[in-house]
């Protein structure tokens, strides 16, 4: 690796630590607004946009995935991603977002 190619990925693991960290105190303050499920469902619409838009921009080949794959991938993406962050949302209306982060963080 070269230097330039270090930097750039430590400066990229700066940045998403600072997104999943502020993911609670926002999250909570947005719970002041909107529903969990309308934080969520707004969240991974955004997301999925942006990661849409990412892998045009960059022309990234996509796996050719029969329907049936592409269910269940979607499926199990909803499920897993979805549920948790449901589960995550809902939580931190009954508590504060430094507790939030500190369940989130010894659970894995």
């Amino acid at each position: 690796m070269n230097t330039t190619s270090i930097w750039k990925a430590i400066a990229l693991l700066i940045l998403c630590a600072f997104f999943w960290g502020s993911t609670f105190p926002i999250g909570k303050d947005a719970l002041n607004e909107v529903s969990a499920l309308t934080l969520v469902f707004w969240r991974f619409g955004i997301a999925a946009i942006c990661l849409g838009l990412y892998l045009k921009a960059t022309r990234a080949k996509i796996p050719p995935l029969s329907g049936k794959q592409w269910l269940w991938a979607t499926t199990v993406s909803a499920v897993g991603i979805g549920g948790l962050n449901l589960c995550l949302f809902t939580g931190l209306e009954y508590t504060q977002a430094t507790n939030g982060s500190l369940i989130m963080a010894l659970s894995r």
